[in-house]
């Protein structure tokens, strides 16, 4: 997985890190990364205040968590997943 700053992230191949996806919808920067258990979907956040769910199958947005958008310096730093 990489970022830039178009702030598209990219999934990349494992046998040749070429990117086989792009993941198009933050209006910023995005920091944190983490695979869900399943490796079925991809969760990001970065510094538009916002965590997105991606299926990693077709490259869609499942979900949008942006209920921290209103508050000041409330950017993603990391992201865990509990089982």
């Amino acid at each position: 997985i990489s970022t830039n700053m178009s702030h598209d992230i990219q999934v990349l191949g494992v046998s040749f890190g070429m990117p086989v996806m792009t993941l198009t919808g933050h209006q910023s920067i995005a920091r944190a990364m983490q695979f869900s258990p399943d490796g079925r979907s991809l969760f990001t956040g970065g510094y538009d205040s916002t965590i997105r769910e991606w299926s990693l199958e077709n490259g869609t947005q499942i979900r949008l968590l942006n209920e921290f958008q209103d508050r000041k310096n409330s950017n993603s730093w990391a992201a865990a997943l509990s089982p």
